[in-house]
């Protein structure tokens, strides 16, 4: 007797967000045998249905979540020199740093300028009752511009876990505050990739 294998979940996941990824070979006749993998993709699709729905839906925690599964980790870190580094526009770090002890307690804010487009980046700190948090936005530069929730934000920091989030309808993402000095975000948003490196 042979037991079964099912597809991976961040496999199905990757079906269900990317409608124009037809699975093939194996993974369909899988599909077409297994009704616990065919229950599994169906659920997932109706998971990214209802982000368009204007309907309550999920928090938009709940479905980076789920969406990470699938999502492919940004490039090689060898291939990190090839990939552009965004320009620091504005840091009130450096400020805050000259405050002392206010320092730990105050939102940081930062404005990188990335090719066709500035990111806003606010980081609220960890403090009392509050785990912090990191508040971005993507604002194109050229007008109309369209398309702003196609892309997503890793935030690197050594020793931890990569963080993921999805951009939202605005072009707005959300992800915890980073905890070390040195950290890194990479975006890619519509063919763009670069990297925005706090050192």
């Amino acid at each position: 007797m042979t037991t079964r294998r099912h597809l991976s979940d961040a496999l199905l996941v990757v079906l269900a967000r990317r409608p124009e990824r037809e699975p093939r070979g194996r993974e369909a006749g899988h599909l077409e045998a297994c009704g616990r993998c065919r229950s599994l993709l169906s659920g997932f699709r109706a998971l990214r249905a209802s982000v368009n729905d204007p309907a309550p839906a999920p928090a938009r925690s709940a479905l980076a979540a789920v969406l990470a599964l699938g999502e492919s980790r940004p490039s090689d870190r060898r291939d990190a020199p090839r990939v552009p580094v965004a320009r620091l526009v504005y840091d009130t770090g450096p400020a805050q740093m000259a405050q002392g002890l206010r320092a730990g307690t105050e939102t940081r804010e930062q404005l990188w300028r990335i090719p066709g487009a500035d990111v806003d980046v606010r980081i609220q700190p960890k403090g009392l009752g509050s785990p912090g948090v990191m508040h971005g936005q993507l604002f194109p530069l050229a007008r109309g511009a369209t398309a702003l929730a196609d892309g997503g934000v890793w935030l690197f920091q050594r020793g931890r876990r990569a963080v993921w989030a999805p951009l939202g309808d605005d072009g707005e993402f959300e992800l915890p505050a980073p905890s070390a000095q040195r950290w890194t975000l990479w975006l890619e948003w519509r063919g763009v990739r670069v990297r925005l490196d706090v050192r």
